[in-house]
């Protein structure tokens, strides 16, 4: 993957910015302030391919939104757009940030989240579906994968560099494709878990099912339940047939039966229906009167409709005029008062006035009191500063008499010089000490290294005759090889032959009689072979013990060549007294120092304050001055002897009665114009309630006229007649209905008497049905009792014969099993550390891909270190334990012939190994990935650590680096703008408004 272009809106510290890497060199810089963005950059590429973060920003990523554009601009978009290229393809993929929000439920869901990816072809952008799905197959890495390999995060691989073997393992096992080698040893271990589980099933199923079985005799017994089983089952089929013939006697009886009680019952509900015609012959009158006194309900209607009418209009008339005579005496009494309200008017206009001018008052003697008081605290505050202006002085005074006449700056300078000095000799007595600490400890080292020494000599003279012990050994089973070849040859060249094949000797392709394994003949093949391991083994041991002791040795002369260096350093204890006196003189001179100091910076304050003080005491007397001329003119406006406290009571008093005359004389005015409103509606509300009382008469008399000729030409004689006789209409259907079904009752019942059949006497049926009910109980009793017998033998010889069955399958999948399972289990106890190496199929696998990693990165590490430095992994049989074996590291040092730990390299060094294992790391990857194409790699920080010559030789391989894949640092470190070294920079600026991206120009 290499990239293209990035841009970005709304996203991180960015609002609006495009990054063209076009623009740039294979090999660039970006640099910046910090915070201002640089890391984010990377950031936002790996969200556009993989949709989420990595690492410790990993579940960030509702959190990428810019912090420069409100939530609630609607306008607003926050995306990612991402050009690149993989191999001759181009891609782009496009990315919105979601947002996080709460539905009506409460429950949190994610809106806005949109994601494109097309392809290039030609001039065109086609779209692909699945972009998440294709993106990481197109790219070849998972996102962990890509994070470590691709993007390099400050400090990630110095980290890596420090880690026990287990954190290695862990990390090395989401880069490198070990799952395979893991799965084998599931898939074995499952397989095995599942065998013992069923062979452990099988001994249960075995065990229940031949508690109560004779095995030795269990096809005689299952013959026997068979004899047994078919008798019971011919009895059964006897009892079925004498069941069978008696049920057809029961159901004719009862077919029978029922027609006999149908007949009598048709018979009684006749009689009935006749004992009901009279009373049915008098509802078809009164139906038939109803019908006729029906056709009167709209005359009758109308006429006592007019009759309410008339009431009501009568009731709201008599109500009216009782109204008029109420709102007449209203409009009396209110007029009465009309004299007595105009004065009160005249009243209050005057009111109005006098409280204006008591108003204006009452503000002057408010604005006097106030002024009063200013006045006083003008005069105070001039009293006061007056004081303090003459205290200030006096201790300014006391102050510049301390210093005997001389100047505060002089006497700082003169305890300066002697502080310099005594740090000087501090500084010099501080190295002279550590010097001599040095020189102790080197004398400490120095007595362990010659222990040490002593020791790794004795192991290396027991090294040497262990090796010479086991190389005789070695040669000692060659010469017997050698030997029982020529005396066992026949045994020799038979187990060599193979079917089909001439033998050597006589020709034949036949071998039915190869000669046999002679007894007690051992296996010297495999012994010489684990010994001549075992020679290797101790002849690694011994190189290494030399290489130790060499290293030792070096590292002993090189102490007693700094111990000789030190020869000339005092005694500690003289040194720390000189240092403990010029401490202690040293403190008193920086104490002396800082009260002149304060001394001064108090000078400085009471100057300060002094100058402060005489202008505000100016302020004060012209403040003074000015209030007490206002309070002289206030006094001529208000008037002799008056004050606020004797206005303001005036001016309540008179407010409060004109506010009591103005709403007693609103209240009569409001009250007078309601009454003649009253009076005027109330007036109009009588004639209109005698125009409806007149209306409502004449409708009367003419509902009544239709009425009474209605019924002139009736049946009926009175109106009181035709009420009496009308029936509702819906209860009138119903009566209707009730007759028309007695009726047709009737007629069914003359019918179904007519045709019923001739039957036997319903009571002598059933006498004959009880007899065969009790024939059929008895014979359903033998039934069951049979069938009961025949279900319990058919169980037990079900359950029998089904046990049997299965004790025998299962003997023989027991047996089956246990073979399969025999080499399931040695091949688990090899993958899982069982094995002379002692170490896990998928850990083996795992080192063989960490050994390239180290071979690819020693190189890289000598050069760059100037050929100081190489990797190289522990031996495994040097590591103790289990677990991640193999993965352990160390560091060779070519210029004293040491080996140590990774954690004891400098900060430069720690660099240096970083950066070689993380290129090595890339090597590898694509090189096991056929389809991976990494041309990208990006460094974040590490270079403030390098002195100028491992600089040099980092930027020298970074830019060997560059001419076949493009590579970015992110760094502060000045040295690494110069054009020297890289002509492209990226320049990120942060400011208030967001972070913007420039590339600079060269």
């Amino acid at each position: 993957m290499r990239p293209l272009k990035l841009s970005l809106e709304n996203i991180g510290p960015y609002k609006n910015e495009t990054l063209d890497f076009t623009q740039l060199e294979n090999l660039f810089l970006i640099t910046g302030d910090t915070g201002a963005g640089k890391t984010f950059i990377f950031d936002a590429i790996t969200f556009a391919l993989y949709g989420k973060l990595s690492g410790n920003r990993k579940g960030n990523e509702l959190h990428l939104r810019s912090r420069y554009v409100s939530e609630e601009d609607k306008t607003a978009k926050f995306s990612v757009e991402f050009k690149f290229s993989v191999g001759q393809e181009v891609y782009k993929v496009f990315r919105t940030i979601p947002k996080s929000v709460r539905d009506s439920k409460g429950r949190s869901k994610l809106v806005e989240k949109v994601v494109s990816l097309e392809k290039k072809t030609g001039s065109e952008w086609i779209s692909i579906d699945d972009p998440d799905d294709k993106l990481e197959k197109i790219i070849g890495l998972k996102i962990d994968e890509f994070s470590k390999i691709v993007l390099l995060p400050q400090g990630a691989f110095a980290d890596f560099l420090k880690q026990s073997s287990k954190e290695r393992g862990e990390i090395l096992r989401e880069i490198f494709p070990v799952d395979f080698y893991s799965s084998i040893m599931s898939r074995v271990s499952e397989k095995i878990k599942l065998n013992e589980a069923e062979l452990k099933d099988i001994e249960s199923v075995i065990k229940d099912n031949a508690k109560n079985i004779d095995l030795s005799n269990a096809e005689r017994d299952i013959k026997v339940f068979e004899t047994e089983i078919e008798n019971l089952k011919q009895i059964e089929a006897n009892a079925i047939e004498e069941r069978r013939n008696a049920s057809v006697l029961k159901a004719n009886l009862k077919s029978e039966l029922e027609d006999a009680i149908v007949a009598e019952s048709n018979v009684i509900k006749l009689n009935e229906l006749k004992e009901q015609k009279k009373e049915f012959a008098a509802l078809a009158k009164k139906i038939e009167a109803a019908e006729k006194a029906n056709s009167f309900s709209k005359f009758i209607e109308a006429r006592n409709d007019a009759e309410e009418n008339k009431s009501d209009a009568e009731e709201e008339l008599k109500a009216a005029r009782e109204e008029k005579v109420q709102a007449d005496k209203t409009l009396k009494e209110l007029n009465s008062f009309k004299p007595e309200m105009d004065l009160l008017k005249t009243e209050i206009e005057k009111q109005k006035k006098e409280i204006t001018l008591l108003e204006k008052k009452c503000e002057s003697a408010s604005e006097l009191k106030n002024l009063t008081g200013k006045a006083d605290a003008s005069e105070k505050i001039k009293n006061k500063y007056e004081t303090e202006k003459t205290n200030v002085a006096e201790k300014l005074k006391v102050l510049q008499d301390s210093l005997n006449g001389k100047k505060v700056e002089a006497l700082i300078n003169e305890v300066t010089e002697k502080i310099s000095e005594l740090q000087a000799k501090i500084n010099s007595l501080e190295n002279e000490k550590q010097a001599a600490a040095k020189r102790d400890d080197l004398k400490t080292t120095l007595s362990t290294c010659l222990k040490k020494v002593k020791q790794l000599e004795k192991e290396s003279e027991a090294a040497e005759e262990s090796y010479n012990r086991t190389n005789e050994t070695v040669e000692e089973l060659k010469k017997k090889i050698e030997e029982n070849k020529i005396k066992h040859s026949a045994y020799t060249i038979s187990s060599k032959l193979k079917k089909g094949c001439p033998c050597p000797v006589c020709g034949s392709t036949e071998h039915p009689h190869k000669a046999e394994k002679p007894e007690g003949l051992l296996n010297e093949d495999e012994l010489l072979k684990t010994t001549e391991g075992s020679l290797k083994q101790l002849q690694r041991s011994k190189d290494s013990l030399v290489r130790e002791l060499a290293g030792e040795h070096a590292n002993q002369a090189n102490l007693e060549n700094q111990l000789e260096e030190l020869k000339d350093i005092r005694e500690t204890k003289i040194i720390e007294q000189e240092l403990s006196a010029a401490q202690k003189e040293f403190a008193a001179k920086d104490k002396e120092k800082n009260n002149l100091i304060v001394s001064q910076n108090k000078m400085e304050e009471l100057k300060t304050s002094y100058d402060s003080i005489k202008d505000m005491l100016s302020k004060a007397e012209a403040d003074f001055k000015t209030a007490k001329a206002q309070k002289e003119a206030l006094v001529k406006t208000i008037g002799e002897g008056e004050t606020y406290e004797s206005l303001n009571k005036k001016f309540r008093e008179l407010n409060k009665k004109h506010k009591t005359d103005s709403e007693k004389y609103n209240d009569w005015f409001e009250n007078l114009t309601d009454a003649k409103n009253d009076l005027s509606g109330v007036d109009a509300k009588v004639v209109q309630c005698e125009k409806t009382l007149a209306s409502s008469k004449e409708k009367l008399d003419k509902a009544v006229e239709a009425l009474n000729l209605k019924i002139e030409t009736s049946d009926f004689k009175t109106a009181k007649a035709v009420e009496n006789a009308m029936i509702d209409p819906d209860e009138l259907s119903a009566l209707r209905d009730d007759l028309n079904e007695y009726n047709e009752n009737l007629k069914s019942a003359e019918d179904a008497v007519k045709n019923s059949k001739k039957t036997t006497p319903s009571d002598g049926l059933k006498i004959e049905l009880l007899k065969t009910d009790k024939l059929l109980e008895e014979l359903s009793e033998k039934y069951d009792c049979n069938h009961q017998v025949l279900s319990e033998k058919t169980e037990q010889y079900n359950k029998y014969k089904t046990a049997y069955a299965k004790v025998k399958t299962s003997q023989k999948r027991y047996e089956t099993l246990q073979k399969e399972n025999e080499p399931l289990l040695k091949l688990n106890n090899d993958l899982n550390g069982k094995n002379p190496l002692k170490i896990q199929f998928d850990t083996w696998a795992l080192g063989m891909y960490f050994e390239q990693v180290v071979n690819f990165a020693s190189k890289r590490f000598e050069d760059i270190s100037n050929g100081r430095f190489q990797f190289k992994l522990k031996d495994i049989s040097e590591v103790s334990g289990g677990g991640y074996k193999g993965l352990d590291l160390v560091i060779i040092d070519k210029y004293t012939g040491t080996m140590s730990e990774p954690s004891d390299l400098s900060g430069g060094e720690i660099f240096e190994a970083s950066i070689s294992l993380a290129l090595a790391l890339t090597d590898v990857v694509q090189n096991n990935n056929g389809g991976i194409q990494l041309d990208s790699l990006f460094i974040d920080e590490g270079f403030g650590t390098l002195d100028p010559e491992n600089m040099d030789k980092a930027m020298e391989v970074l830019t060997e680096l560059g001419e076949t894949k493009m590579v970015g640092l992110i760094s502060h470190v000045e040295g690494l703008q110069n054009p020297d070294f890289i002509n492209s920079i990226v320049n990120v600026k942060k400011t208030k408004n967001g972070s913007f991206i420039k590339i600079q120009d060269n």
